[in-house]
C-alpha cells in the first residue's frame, strides 16, 4: 500500500483524512442532491479517462454515503452500489489525497473484502479523493484491476487521477448550482403567477364592488324617491327611510358575512325582524334552509321590513294579542312558497291607494323570484304570499 504523503507539493491543508461514517460528512454529501440520480455524460467521460490513464479495465466515480457506496459513473463494474462493508473507497477517505493498494489480498484492510475474495476478484486499487471547497471528502475517482500491480501508479498517473477527482467535484458543484438556479427560477415563476392571480382577483373584486355599489345606490335612490312620493309628512319620511335603510343594512351585513356562499332564507328573515321585536314571542317562524342570491336577500329583507313595519303601525303587532306567522317551504324542486299571516290585530281595511310598501310587495315575486306575489286583506288579518324560483347553488 502507498499513499500520497503530506509533503507532496500539491497537498493542501484542506486535504485531511476523513471518517467515512461521520454524520457531518453525510450531511455535506446530501447538500449536493446527487445520490441516486441518472447517468450524466460528464461523469461517464471521467471514468473513461481514468481507465485510459491508469490502464485498468474498471473505473468508478464513487460517493461514500451512509451504509453504502453509490456509483455516479462506472465502467467495467456492473453493480450500481455496494454495502459500505465492501467499500475500498471508504479506506481512501482516510488518506490525504490518493490511496494506492498494489495487491488487495496483501493489505489487512481489504484482504477479507468479498469483492476481493469472491467475484469479481479485484486485486489492484487506486483512488483519488473527491473533496469539496471545505475539504470534506465525498468519495473517490478510482481505478481498479483484477491483477496486482507492483509499483502502483506512476507520478503522472497519480496527478492525472487527482485532476479527474477535482473535475468530478467541479461537475458535482456545477450540477448542484444549476439545480438551485432552476429551483429559484421555478420559485420566482410561481411567485409571479401568484402575484398575477392576486392582481386579477383584486381587479375582479374592484369591478364587483363597483357593480354592487351602483346597484345599491340605485336601490337607495328608488326607495328614497318612492318614500318621498307616498309619505304625508317629513316625520313619516324620516321613520320610513330609517326602517328601510336599516333593513338594507342588515341584509348587506349578511351578504358580507357569507361572502360568495349565498344567503339562508331564515337568516335574512331573522335579521329583518331584529328591529321589530319587543322581547315577547310574537313571531311564529318556520321553514327549511333555503339558499338565496344576493339580490333575493336584499329584496326579501326589504319586504319583511315593510310587512313588520305595517304590522307594528296598523296590523297584528299594534295590539298585545296580535301574532304573526311566517312560513316558507320548497313546494317542489326549485320552487319556493312563502307566507306572512297576521292574526289577533285590529280589523283589516284595504288602503285607498298603494304606497311604496304595497308596490314593493306586489313586485317582489316577479322582480326577485321570477314568480308571483299577492297581498290579501282578509278579515282575520293581512296575508302576504310569494311563490317563485329558488336559486340553485351554482347560480349564486
Amino acid at each position: 500500500m502507498a499513499s500520497w504523503r503530506a509533503d507532496d507539493p500539491d497537498w493542501t491543508m484542506t486535504d485531511r483524512p476523513a471518517d467515512p461514517t461521520d454524520a457531518a460528512r453525510f450531511a455535506a454529501l446530501a447538500e449536493y442532491h446527487i445520490l441516486d440520480t441518472s447517468p450524466e455524460p460528464g461523469f461517464e467521460e471521467i471514468v473513461e479517462l481514468a481507465c485510459v490513464i491508469c490502464e485498468t479495465p474498471v473505473a468508478l466515480v464513487s460517493l461514500v454515503a451512509e451504509g453504502r457506496q453509490w456509483f455516479k459513473a462506472r465502467r467495467g463494474f456492473e453493480p450500481a452500489e455496494t454495502p459500505l462493508s465492501q467499500s475500498v473507497c471508504a479506506h481512501a477517505l482516510r488518506e490525504d489525497r490518493i490511496l494506492v493498494i498494489e495487491d488487495l489480498t496483501a493489505d489487512p484492510r481489504t484482504a477479507c473484502n468479498t469483492l476481493v475474495t469472491e467475484d469479481p476478484h479485484i486485486r489492484f486499487y487506486a483512488g483519488a479523493v473527491i473533496r469539496n471547497d471545505e475539504g470534506v471528502a465525498l468519495g473517490t475517482v478510482c481505478a481498479i484491476d483484477k491483477t496486482p500491480r507492483a509499483g502502483g501508479l506512476t507520478h503522472d498517473q497519480r496527478r492525472a487521477l487527482d485532476a479527474l477527482a477535482r473535475q468530478a467535484m467541479t461537475l458535482i458543484r456545477l450540477r448542484r448550482d444549476v439545480l438551485l438556479r432552476d429551483l429559484a427560477i421555478e420559485a420566482q415563476r410561481r411567485a409571479e403567477a401568484k402575484l398575477r392571480a392576486s392582481e386579477e382577483r383584486r381587479q375582479t373584486l374592484t369591478r364587483e364592488l363597483a357593480h354592487r355599489m351602483k346597484n345599491m345606490l340605485t336601490l337607495v335612490q328608488a326607495v328614497a324617491s318612492q318614500t318621498f312620493r307616498t309619505a304625508r309628512s317629513l316625520p313619516e319620511v324620516r321613520d320610513a327611510l330609517a326602517g328601510r335603510f336599516s333593513a338594507m343594512a342588515s341584509a348587506q351585513d349578511l351578504l358580507t358575512a357569507f361572502g360568495e356562499a349565498g344567503l339562508d332564507f331564515g337568516d335574512v328573515v331573522e335579521a329583518a325582524l331584529a328591529h321589530h321585536r319587543d322581547g315577547t314571542d310574537r313571531f311564529e317562524i318556520s321553514g327549511p334552509a333555503l339558499a338565496l342570491s344576493r339580490q333575493q336577500g336584499l329584496g326579501l329583507s326589504l319586504a319583511v321590513n315593510e310587512l313588520a313595519t305595517n304590522a307594528v303601525k296598523h296590523g297584528a303587532l299594534a295590539t298585545e294579542a296580535g301574532r304573526v306567522s311566517i312560513v316558507w317551504r320548497e313546494a317542489e324542486e326549485g320552487v319556493l312558497e312563502f307566507e306572512w299571516r297576521e292574526r289577533g290585530g285590529p280589523p283589516v281595511v284595504a288602503p285607498q291607494g298603494k304606497g311604496f310598501g304595497s308596490r314593493l310587495l306586489g313586485r317582489m315575486g316577479v322582480a326577485y323570484f321570477d314568480g308571483e306575489s299577492e297581498l290579501l286583506y282578509e278579515p282575520d288579518g293581512l296575508v302576504y304570499r310569494l311563490r317563485g324560483r329558488c336559486i340553485p347553488a351554482d347560480e349564486l
